[in-house]
């Protein structure tokens, strides 16, 4: 499905905005995109928790896979924590932590990936 900015223009001369998402049988099967807040000056060895995001744009009914990748683990609908594969629909709420470094000024960083969109959440030390 391809989505067009109203008037079909965007602000640079020529060129047109658009948005590209995956549908099957006309309903969409991938959520909208979604971000984490990276932390800095976090400290030494300590778990850290990112901002709570929440799952939209999937058609009605759709249930997507969820992946984090190694090191981290994810909160759903503010449950218990877990790194096991689960699964997502539209209002779903999800925050990630991981442990930060034992070194300073080292970042550590997970993938929380939702039916094919992801986002990286960095835990950096002072």
């Amino acid at each position: 499905m391809i989505a067009r900015r109203a008037g079909g223009r965007s602000s640079r001369a020529g060129r047109r905005s658009i948005s590209v998402g995956a549908t099957s049988g006309g309903v969409e099967t991938v959520p909208t995109g979604f971000s984490f807040t990276d932390v800095t000056g976090a400290v030494i060895d300590t778990v850290t928790t990112s901002n709570t995001i929440t799952i939209i744009g999937l058609g009605a009914g759709i249930v997507v896979p969820v992946t984090i990748t190694a090191g981290g683990t994810y909160s759903k609908n503010a449950g218990a924590y877990t790194a096991a594969e689960g699964t997502a629909v539209n209002g779903d709420t999800f925050a990630v932590r991981i442990t930060s470094s034992h070194d300073a000024a080292t970042t550590v960083s997970t993938q929380l990936y939702v039916g094919g969109r992801g986002d990286t959440f960095s835990v950096t030390t002072a």
